[in-house]
């Protein structure tokens, strides 16, 4: 079951008014389709928020392919030179040291089409100091294949 999926519709309607090729009725059926896809893409998401602010690793992991790539940009890796990494292993490593930390995640503004999905996390650590991450996902058959994170976060304690 792909993890993250719904499909978005392009409004045809003002393209018919455009070039003078009247709109075709939309088929019953096919706005209670189009909800049902938009509510499960809306469970997903409520998964990977979840499974993000409960430290859920094995749920987390669930949703990254295998051969992932993580493309980190911050302070000390610039778009010019971003930190490029790659593999599920990278993410365990990151999620069992913060969960092991103590860090408080939250999940905000998530949003996933087909191809890519985006959300805001947040990271609260011990002390205090906070670090966002705006993350936009690329999708295939449902699975995070690249993960671009642009980072700001506090300046770390003295």
């Amino acid at each position: 079951m792909p993890v993250f999926g719904c499909s978005f519709r392009l409004d045809t309607s003002t393209l018919s008014r455009a070039t003078q090729t009247p709109a075709r009725p939309e088929h019953p059926g096919a706005r209670y389709a189009r909800d049902a896809l938009d509510l499960a893409a809306v469970s997903r998401i409520e998964v990977f928020k979840r499974a993000y602010e409960e430290w859920d690793i094995e749920a987390l992991l669930d949703f990254y392919a295998d051969d992932v790539e993580l493309v980190q940009i911050d302070r000390d890796n610039p778009p010019s030179a971003p930190r490029v990494r790659h593999g599920k292993e990278i993410f365990k490593g990151m999620f069992e040291h913060c969960a092991a930390a103590g860090v408080k995640a939250t999940v905000e503004h998530a949003i996933a089409g087909e191809e890519r999905a985006a959300a805001a996390v947040t990271c609260e650590f011990p002390g205090g100091r906070r670090v966002l991450a705006n993350g936009i996902f690329e999708l295939e058959d449902g699975r995070i294949v690249r993960e671009r994170d642009v980072l700001a976060g506090d300046p770390k304690a003295p």
